[in-house]
């Protein structure tokens, strides 16, 4: 197999410019203040990255402790709701017994006097 000889190169175009011995080699210094600038972007880039981390880990650890908060609330809701000693009917109501209680004796002692009640019900509601 014969190789085809390219065709002949326009001898009105001249050579690139040549490069000179001088400015193939970078000083030692150059090399150095490049070298500096990409370890300074390089570190400026990771710690950008660290505060995005610590930030979204803040963030996490804030969420975690608001959920722990709710859980806790809500478990001491349903405590205080439903006491063990207290049997409940199918239902859910809660039984009350009242045979040891004498609601007649003192009866017209409660209706002579006033009662201011604050309750705040949200705290019952979950």
């Amino acid at each position: 197999m014969k190789r085809k000889l390219p065709e002949k190169v326009n001898e009105d175009k001249k050579p690139t410019d040549k490069i000179s011995n001088e400015d193939q080699f970078v000083s030692k210094e150059n090399v150095i203040e490049i070298l500096q600038k990409k370890h300074d972007a390089a570190m400026k880039f990771i710690d950008k990255k660290i505060l995005e981390v610590d930030k979204q880990y803040f963030v996490l650890h804030k969420l975690e402790q608001d959920l722990l908060k709710k859980i806790n609330k809500k478990k001491e809701n349903e405590k205080n709701l439903v006491k063990p000693d207290q049997p409940s009917t199918s239902n859910g109501l809660i039984e009350l017994d009242l045979s040891n209680v004498n609601i007649l004796d003192d009866q017209e002692s409660y209706l002579d006097e006033e009662f201011d009640v604050d309750v705040d019900l949200s705290e019952l509601i979950p």
